[in-house]
Protein backbone atom coordinates (compact mmCIF):
# COMPACT_ATOMS: atom_id res chain seq x y z
CA UNK A 1 0.00 0.00 0.00
CA UNK A 2 1.24 3.52 -0.85
CA UNK A 3 0.54 6.40 1.52
CA UNK A 4 0.70 9.88 -0.02
CA UNK A 5 1.19 12.96 2.17
CA UNK A 6 1.99 16.00 0.06
CA UNK A 7 5.27 15.25 -1.72
CA UNK A 8 6.04 12.34 0.60
CA UNK A 9 5.31 8.77 -0.50
CA UNK A 10 5.58 5.89 1.94
CA UNK A 11 5.18 2.15 1.33
CA UNK A 12 3.14 0.47 4.07
CA UNK A 13 3.21 -3.26 4.66
CA UNK A 14 0.20 -5.10 6.13
CA UNK A 15 0.35 -8.46 7.87
CA UNK A 16 -2.61 -10.59 6.80
CA UNK A 17 -2.13 -13.45 9.25
CA UNK A 18 -1.22 -17.11 9.48
CA UNK A 19 -3.13 -20.04 8.08
CA UNK A 20 -2.66 -23.79 8.70
CA UNK A 21 -1.25 -25.96 5.92
CA UNK A 22 -2.21 -29.63 5.83
CA UNK A 23 -0.30 -30.61 2.68
CA UNK A 24 3.13 -29.47 1.59
CA UNK A 25 3.36 -30.02 -2.17
CA UNK A 26 3.89 -26.98 -4.40
CA UNK A 27 0.48 -27.42 -6.05
CA UNK A 28 -1.36 -27.64 -2.73
CA UNK A 29 0.54 -24.70 -1.21
CA UNK A 30 -0.22 -22.60 -4.29
CA UNK A 31 -3.90 -23.46 -4.02
CA UNK A 32 -3.91 -22.50 -0.34
CA UNK A 33 -2.22 -19.17 -1.03
CA UNK A 34 -4.61 -18.28 -3.85
CA UNK A 35 -7.61 -19.29 -1.77
CA UNK A 36 -6.63 -17.11 1.19
CA UNK A 37 -5.80 -14.14 -1.04
CA UNK A 38 -9.26 -14.41 -2.55
CA UNK A 39 -10.83 -14.60 0.91
CA UNK A 40 -8.97 -11.40 1.82
CA UNK A 41 -10.27 -9.69 -1.32
CA UNK A 42 -6.86 -9.53 -2.99
CA UNK A 43 -6.49 -10.08 -6.74
CA UNK A 44 -3.48 -12.23 -7.67
CA UNK A 45 -3.29 -10.43 -11.03
CA UNK A 46 -2.22 -7.28 -9.13
CA UNK A 47 0.65 -9.09 -7.41
CA UNK A 48 4.06 -7.79 -8.51
CA UNK A 49 6.45 -9.72 -6.27
CA UNK A 50 6.94 -13.00 -4.41
CA UNK A 51 9.41 -13.75 -1.64
CA UNK A 52 10.12 -17.13 -0.01
CA UNK A 53 13.09 -19.06 1.26
CA UNK A 54 15.00 -21.14 -1.28
CA UNK A 55 13.39 -24.50 -0.55
CA UNK A 56 12.66 -26.32 -3.81
CA UNK A 57 8.95 -26.56 -2.99
CA UNK A 58 8.69 -22.77 -2.81
CA UNK A 59 11.46 -21.49 -5.09
CA UNK A 60 11.78 -24.27 -7.70
CA UNK A 61 12.10 -22.71 -11.16
CA UNK A 62 9.86 -25.33 -12.77
CA UNK A 63 7.51 -26.82 -10.20
CA UNK A 64 7.85 -24.51 -7.18
CA UNK A 65 5.12 -22.28 -5.78
CA UNK A 66 6.71 -19.18 -7.30
CA UNK A 67 6.71 -20.80 -10.77
CA UNK A 68 3.08 -21.86 -10.48
CA UNK A 69 1.98 -18.36 -9.45
CA UNK A 70 4.02 -16.86 -12.30
CA UNK A 71 2.10 -19.14 -14.70
CA UNK A 72 -1.04 -17.36 -13.52
CA UNK A 73 0.53 -13.91 -13.33
CA UNK A 74 3.93 -13.44 -15.09
CA UNK A 75 4.32 -10.05 -13.41
CA UNK A 76 4.54 -11.63 -9.96
CA UNK A 77 8.35 -11.72 -9.97
CA UNK A 78 10.15 -13.98 -7.53
CA UNK A 79 12.99 -12.51 -5.49
CA UNK A 80 15.08 -15.17 -3.65
CA UNK A 81 16.05 -14.42 -0.07
CA UNK A 82 19.67 -13.21 -0.15
CA UNK A 83 20.36 -14.39 3.40
CA UNK A 84 18.99 -17.86 2.76
CA UNK A 85 20.91 -18.06 -0.52
CA UNK A 86 24.09 -17.28 1.40
CA UNK A 87 23.25 -20.02 3.92
CA UNK A 88 22.96 -22.54 1.10
CA UNK A 89 26.31 -21.42 -0.34
CA UNK A 90 27.92 -22.22 2.99
CA UNK A 91 26.19 -25.57 3.39
CA UNK A 92 27.10 -26.73 -0.10
CA UNK A 93 30.69 -25.50 0.16
CA UNK A 94 31.56 -27.91 2.97
CA UNK A 95 28.88 -30.58 2.57
CA UNK A 96 30.87 -32.48 -0.06
CA UNK A 97 34.11 -32.48 1.98
CA UNK A 98 34.05 -35.29 4.54
CA UNK A 99 36.70 -33.82 6.84
CA UNK A 100 34.83 -30.50 6.87
CA UNK A 101 31.56 -32.18 7.82
CA UNK A 102 33.47 -33.93 10.61
CA UNK A 103 34.81 -30.57 11.83
CA UNK A 104 31.36 -29.02 12.21
CA UNK A 105 30.06 -32.24 13.74
CA UNK A 106 32.82 -32.01 16.36
CA UNK A 107 31.90 -28.39 17.09
CA UNK A 108 28.31 -29.46 17.71
CA UNK A 109 29.58 -32.20 20.04
CA UNK A 110 31.49 -29.58 22.04
CA UNK A 111 28.25 -27.70 22.68
CA UNK A 112 26.28 -30.88 23.42
CA UNK A 113 28.92 -32.15 25.85
CA UNK A 114 28.94 -29.04 28.04
CA UNK A 115 25.26 -28.11 27.75
CA UNK A 116 23.98 -31.50 28.90
CA UNK A 117 25.23 -30.95 32.46
CA UNK A 118 25.19 -27.92 34.77
CA UNK A 119 28.40 -29.21 36.39
CA UNK A 120 30.21 -29.31 33.03
CA UNK A 121 28.82 -25.90 32.04
CA UNK A 122 29.97 -24.33 35.31
CA UNK A 123 33.45 -25.78 34.86
CA UNK A 124 33.49 -24.41 31.28
CA UNK A 125 32.66 -20.92 32.54
CA UNK A 126 35.27 -21.14 35.29
CA UNK A 127 38.07 -22.15 32.92
CA UNK A 128 37.11 -20.51 29.61
CA UNK A 129 34.95 -17.58 30.69
CA UNK A 130 32.73 -17.70 27.59
CA UNK A 131 29.98 -20.04 26.45
CA UNK A 132 30.15 -22.35 23.46
CA UNK A 133 27.40 -22.12 20.86
CA UNK A 134 25.43 -24.63 18.86
CA UNK A 135 25.18 -24.67 15.07
CA UNK A 136 22.17 -23.77 12.95
CA UNK A 137 21.46 -25.02 9.42
CA UNK A 138 19.31 -21.98 8.59
CA UNK A 139 21.45 -19.20 10.06
CA UNK A 140 25.14 -19.27 9.20
CA UNK A 141 25.92 -16.45 11.61
CA UNK A 142 25.37 -19.18 14.24
CA UNK A 143 28.25 -21.12 12.68
CA UNK A 144 30.51 -18.12 13.20
CA UNK A 145 29.27 -17.79 16.80
CA UNK A 146 30.19 -21.45 17.32
CA UNK A 147 33.64 -21.25 15.73
CA UNK A 148 34.80 -17.91 17.18
CA UNK A 149 34.89 -18.73 20.95
CA UNK A 150 36.61 -22.08 20.33
CA UNK A 151 39.23 -20.43 18.10
CA UNK A 152 39.86 -17.61 20.62
CA UNK A 153 39.99 -19.89 23.68
CA UNK A 154 41.24 -23.21 22.36
CA UNK A 155 43.89 -23.82 25.03
CA UNK A 156 41.46 -22.92 27.83
CA UNK A 157 38.87 -25.25 26.33
CA UNK A 158 41.31 -28.17 26.24
CA UNK A 159 42.24 -27.41 29.85
CA UNK A 160 38.55 -27.63 30.85
CA UNK A 161 38.21 -30.98 29.06
CA UNK A 162 41.36 -32.31 30.74
CA UNK A 163 39.90 -31.48 34.15
CA UNK A 164 36.75 -33.40 33.23
CA UNK A 165 38.94 -36.45 32.52
CA UNK A 166 39.76 -36.56 36.26
CA UNK A 167 39.05 -39.97 37.88
CA UNK A 168 36.73 -38.16 40.32
CA UNK A 169 34.29 -37.53 37.48
CA UNK A 170 31.72 -40.16 36.57
CA UNK A 171 32.47 -42.68 33.82
CA UNK A 172 30.26 -41.00 31.21
CA UNK A 173 31.84 -37.58 31.72
CA UNK A 174 35.40 -38.96 31.68
CA UNK A 175 34.84 -41.06 28.58
CA UNK A 176 33.08 -38.30 26.63
CA UNK A 177 35.70 -35.71 27.62
CA UNK A 178 38.56 -37.97 26.51
CA UNK A 179 36.92 -38.65 23.13
CA UNK A 180 36.18 -34.95 22.58
CA UNK A 181 39.70 -33.96 23.61
CA UNK A 182 41.12 -36.39 21.08
CA UNK A 183 38.82 -35.02 18.35
CA UNK A 184 39.77 -31.34 18.81
CA UNK A 185 43.49 -31.89 19.47
CA UNK A 186 43.93 -32.71 15.84
CA UNK A 187 45.79 -30.96 13.01
CA UNK A 188 42.81 -31.09 10.64
CA UNK A 189 40.43 -29.69 13.26
CA UNK A 190 42.81 -26.83 14.03
CA UNK A 191 43.21 -26.00 10.33
CA UNK A 192 39.46 -25.75 9.86
CA UNK A 193 39.12 -23.79 13.10
CA UNK A 194 41.26 -20.98 11.70
CA UNK A 195 39.98 -21.37 8.14
CA UNK A 196 36.27 -21.17 8.94
CA UNK A 197 36.74 -18.44 11.53
CA UNK A 198 38.15 -16.17 8.80
CA UNK A 199 35.60 -17.15 6.15
CA UNK A 200 32.59 -17.06 8.46
CA UNK A 201 33.55 -13.67 9.84
CA UNK A 202 33.07 -12.19 6.36
CA UNK A 203 29.88 -14.19 5.81
CA UNK A 204 28.53 -13.00 9.16
CA UNK A 205 29.26 -9.35 8.29
CA UNK A 206 27.44 -9.81 4.97
CA UNK A 207 24.42 -11.48 6.56
CA UNK A 208 24.08 -8.75 9.17
CA UNK A 209 24.33 -6.12 6.41
CA UNK A 210 21.45 -7.85 4.60
CA UNK A 211 19.27 -7.10 7.64
CA UNK A 212 19.80 -3.33 7.27
CA UNK A 213 16.52 -1.43 7.24
CA UNK A 214 15.85 0.07 3.81
CA UNK A 215 18.56 -1.96 2.07
CA UNK A 216 18.31 -1.62 -1.71
CA UNK A 217 18.82 -4.41 -4.22
CA UNK A 218 21.75 -2.53 -5.70
CA UNK A 219 23.55 -2.39 -2.33
CA UNK A 220 22.80 -6.06 -1.76
CA UNK A 221 24.54 -6.96 -5.04
CA UNK A 222 27.53 -4.76 -4.17
CA UNK A 223 27.90 -6.55 -0.82
CA UNK A 224 27.72 -9.97 -2.48
CA UNK A 225 30.35 -8.89 -4.99
CA UNK A 226 32.55 -7.81 -2.09
CA UNK A 227 32.23 -11.25 -0.49
CA UNK A 228 33.07 -12.95 -3.79
CA UNK A 229 36.12 -10.70 -4.16
CA UNK A 230 37.25 -11.61 -0.63
CA UNK A 231 37.00 -15.35 -1.34
CA UNK A 232 38.91 -14.95 -4.61
CA UNK A 233 41.63 -12.48 -3.60
CA UNK A 234 42.29 -13.77 -0.07
CA UNK A 235 42.13 -17.41 -1.14
CA UNK A 236 45.79 -18.32 -0.60
CA UNK A 237 46.24 -16.11 2.45
CA UNK A 238 43.31 -17.73 4.30
CA UNK A 239 44.62 -21.25 3.65
CA UNK A 240 48.26 -20.47 4.51
CA UNK A 241 47.16 -18.74 7.71
CA UNK A 242 45.15 -21.83 8.70
CA UNK A 243 48.10 -24.17 8.07
CA UNK A 244 50.43 -21.89 10.04
CA UNK A 245 47.99 -21.66 12.98
CA UNK A 246 47.46 -25.42 13.14
CA UNK A 247 51.19 -26.15 12.88
CA UNK A 248 52.04 -23.66 15.63
CA UNK A 249 49.32 -24.97 17.97
CA UNK A 250 50.40 -28.59 17.39
CA UNK A 251 53.99 -27.74 18.29
CA UNK A 252 53.04 -25.69 21.37
CA UNK A 253 50.59 -28.29 22.69
CA UNK A 254 52.57 -31.38 21.60
CA UNK A 255 49.80 -32.56 19.26
CA UNK A 256 50.76 -35.16 16.67
CA UNK A 257 50.59 -34.05 13.04
CA UNK A 258 50.44 -37.61 11.75
CA UNK A 259 47.37 -39.07 10.09
CA UNK A 260 44.95 -40.95 12.30
CA UNK A 261 43.55 -44.27 11.19
CA UNK A 262 43.15 -45.46 7.61
CA UNK A 263 43.05 -42.85 4.85
CA UNK A 264 40.04 -43.39 2.61
CA UNK A 265 41.04 -42.36 -0.89
CA UNK A 266 38.53 -40.52 -3.04
CA UNK A 267 36.98 -42.38 -5.97
CA UNK A 268 38.51 -41.51 -9.31
CA UNK A 269 38.05 -42.37 -12.96
CA UNK A 270 39.77 -45.57 -14.19
CA UNK A 271 43.45 -44.96 -14.89
CA UNK A 272 43.64 -41.93 -12.59
CA UNK A 273 45.47 -41.72 -9.29
CA UNK A 274 43.54 -40.86 -6.15
CA UNK A 275 43.87 -37.12 -5.59
CA UNK A 276 45.03 -37.56 -2.00
CA UNK A 277 47.57 -40.26 -2.76
CA UNK A 278 51.10 -39.27 -1.76
CA UNK A 279 50.03 -35.99 -0.14
CA UNK A 280 51.25 -35.03 3.31
CA UNK A 281 48.55 -34.07 5.82
CA UNK A 282 49.23 -30.29 5.42
CA UNK A 283 49.10 -30.69 1.63
CA UNK A 284 45.85 -32.59 1.84
CA UNK A 285 44.36 -29.93 4.12
CA UNK A 286 45.39 -27.20 1.68
CA UNK A 287 43.60 -29.05 -1.11
CA UNK A 288 40.38 -29.50 0.85
CA UNK A 289 40.33 -25.87 2.03
CA UNK A 290 40.88 -24.60 -1.51
CA UNK A 291 38.07 -26.90 -2.58
CA UNK A 292 35.74 -25.36 0.01
CA UNK A 293 36.63 -21.81 -1.04
CA UNK A 294 36.20 -22.52 -4.73
CA UNK A 295 32.85 -24.21 -4.15
CA UNK A 296 31.69 -21.30 -1.99
CA UNK A 297 32.70 -18.81 -4.70
CA UNK A 298 30.97 -20.89 -7.39
CA UNK A 299 27.77 -21.14 -5.33
CA UNK A 300 27.79 -17.37 -4.81
CA UNK A 301 28.16 -16.82 -8.56
CA UNK A 302 25.22 -19.09 -9.35
CA UNK A 303 22.87 -17.95 -6.58
CA UNK A 304 23.51 -14.24 -7.07
CA UNK A 305 22.45 -14.46 -10.71
CA UNK A 306 18.75 -14.45 -9.81
CA UNK A 307 19.18 -11.26 -7.77
CA UNK A 308 21.30 -9.64 -10.50
CA UNK A 309 18.64 -10.52 -13.07
CA UNK A 310 16.00 -8.64 -11.07
CA UNK A 311 18.34 -5.67 -10.68
CA UNK A 312 19.05 -5.67 -14.42
CA UNK A 313 15.33 -5.72 -15.17
CA UNK A 314 14.78 -2.60 -13.07
CA UNK A 315 18.05 -0.91 -14.09
CA UNK A 316 16.25 2.00 -15.73
CA UNK A 317 14.71 3.14 -12.45
CA UNK A 318 17.76 2.66 -10.25
CA UNK A 319 18.94 5.95 -8.64
CA UNK A 320 22.04 6.22 -10.81
CA UNK A 321 20.02 5.70 -13.99
CA UNK A 322 17.40 8.24 -12.99
CA UNK A 323 20.05 10.87 -12.27
CA UNK A 324 22.95 10.54 -14.70
CA UNK A 325 22.38 7.76 -17.25
CA UNK A 326 22.72 8.80 -20.88
CA UNK A 327 19.78 8.72 -23.28
CA UNK A 328 21.36 5.72 -24.98
CA UNK A 329 21.66 3.85 -21.65
CA UNK A 330 18.04 4.56 -20.76
CA UNK A 331 16.80 3.31 -24.12
CA UNK A 332 18.91 0.16 -23.65
CA UNK A 333 17.54 -0.44 -20.16
CA UNK A 334 13.83 0.08 -20.80
CA UNK A 335 13.15 -3.00 -23.00
CA UNK A 336 14.06 -5.24 -20.05
CA UNK A 337 11.41 -3.54 -17.92
CA UNK A 338 8.57 -3.36 -20.45
CA UNK A 339 9.13 -7.00 -21.41
CA UNK A 340 7.32 -7.78 -18.15
CA UNK A 341 5.45 -4.54 -17.45
CA UNK A 342 3.98 -4.05 -20.92
CA UNK A 343 1.57 -1.35 -19.76
CA UNK A 344 4.43 1.09 -20.30
CA UNK A 345 6.33 1.99 -23.46
CA UNK A 346 9.92 3.07 -24.05
CA UNK A 347 8.79 6.61 -24.71
CA UNK A 348 6.56 6.75 -21.61
CA UNK A 349 9.49 5.81 -19.36
CA UNK A 350 11.94 8.11 -21.11
CA UNK A 351 9.58 11.10 -20.83
CA UNK A 352 9.00 10.40 -17.12
CA UNK A 353 12.73 10.36 -16.45
CA UNK A 354 13.10 13.63 -18.38
CA UNK A 355 10.35 15.22 -16.26
CA UNK A 356 11.95 13.96 -13.04
CA UNK A 357 15.31 15.42 -14.00
CA UNK A 358 13.78 18.73 -14.97
CA UNK A 359 11.91 19.04 -11.66
CA UNK A 360 14.97 18.14 -9.61
CA UNK A 361 17.22 20.48 -11.55
CA UNK A 362 14.82 23.34 -11.05
CA UNK A 363 14.75 22.53 -7.36
CA UNK A 364 18.53 22.84 -7.24
CA UNK A 365 18.98 19.24 -6.09
CA UNK A 366 20.37 17.60 -9.21
CA UNK A 367 23.71 18.74 -10.54
CA UNK A 368 25.34 17.38 -13.63
CA UNK A 369 22.30 15.37 -14.80
CA UNK A 370 21.97 17.21 -18.11
CA UNK A 371 25.70 17.09 -18.72
CA UNK A 372 25.57 13.32 -18.24
CA UNK A 373 23.36 13.10 -21.31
Amino acid sequence: MFIFEGDHVEVKESFLGFFPVAEKTAAELTENILQHLEEDGLDISLCRGQGYDNAATMAGIHGGVQAKIKEINPKALFMPCANHSLNLCGLHSFGSVVSCVTFFGTLERVYSFFSVSTHRWELLMENVGVTVKRLSQTRWSAHYDAVKPVRANFEKLTSALEKLCNPKENVDTRGSAQMLLSAICDFSFLCYLSFWCDVLEEVNITQKYFQTVGLTLEKCIVKLQGLKAFLAHQRSEIVEKAICYATTMCKEMDISMERRGRVKLCKTMPGEKAKDAGLTLPEEMKRTMFECLDRFHHELEIRSQAIEKILSMFAVIQPNSLVVATEKDIRNYTPKLIEIFDEFSNEDIFREIERLRTVREEGGILQGGREGR
